[in-house]
């Protein structure tokens, strides 16, 4: 059977350091209609899903461009500053928009506006190739090496016994990235799950040439211009 896979886009109203960040201006459009553009453009999803509890946000389902995305108003248990991303999930699957009959969901958090098409289909890839069983995220490489990172002791003193390592030569460090999350659905079934990743996730690096995870002004601002410059390149 063809795996069958659905977009979730979490755009949540109340971010408290970048006020309405998902729906705000960003150049010409919004955080959060760049996702669903994305998600449109991929031709890979079954079903577009919209999960949010900011009006803004919601009122898009009026835009002709967007008759194919389902917009689903969050309740407060899923909308709350600290519900995570399986919390949403199940207010989804409690509201019978997600079957468990279906594959995976894509959760494509809209503060990532870099992700790549070859990404995700590179991610799809991986997620079929093993099984579709467990969890595919995208990691981006940190700059600094393990070795170039320390704890402060409670005097803040710290042991630079291995700061002789030169960059290139040091352990090498991801951090998830923010673009792509893929979770079998089956993943949903046990309703304590905390997470929406299986507890053994496969990590897929991002090509992305830009992996910000918009969560303050200067994120924002910063992935404004960047995004304008990427944009100027390829109308050249």
């Amino acid at each position: 059977m063809k795996p069958s896979y659905v977009a979730v886009i979490p755009a949540r109203a109340g971010s408290k350091r970048v006020k309405k960040k998902n729906i705000r201006p960003f150049l010409d459009t919004s955080l959060v209609e760049i996702a669903i553009e994305f998600a449109m453009e991929s031709k890979l999803f079954d079903r577009i899903i919209v999960s949010s509890d900011d009006e803004e946000v919601l009122s898009l389902e009026q835009d002709t461009k967007y008759t194919n995305v389902s917009f689903v108003e969050r309740d407060e248990k899923s909308a709350g500053d600290t519900s995570s991303a399986a919390q949403v999930v199940f207010h989804l699957l409690g509201k019978d928009i997600l079957s468990e009959n279906g594959t995976a969901i894509v959760y494509l958090q809209p503060t990532s506006p870099f992700r790549k098409l070859y990404d995700l289909m590179s991610a799809v890839d991986v997620f079929e190739n093993n099984g579709c069983l467990q969890s595919v995220v995208s990691v981006a490489e940190l700059s600094e090496p393990q070795e170039f990172l320390y704890q402060l002791d409670k005097d803040n003193s710290i042991d630079i016994s291995k700061s002789n390592v030169r960059s290139q030569d040091g352990t090498k460090l991801y951090k998830l990235s923010g673009e792509i999350y893929i979770t079998p659905l089956s993943h949903f079934s046990c309703l304590n799950t905390d997470s929406i990743l299986t507890s053994k996730a496969i990590a897929f690096k991002s090509t992305a040439d830009c992996t910000i995870d918009i969560d303050t002004e200067l994120d924002f601002n910063m992935a404004e211009y960047i995004f304008k410059i990427n944009q100027e390149k390829n109308n050249d």
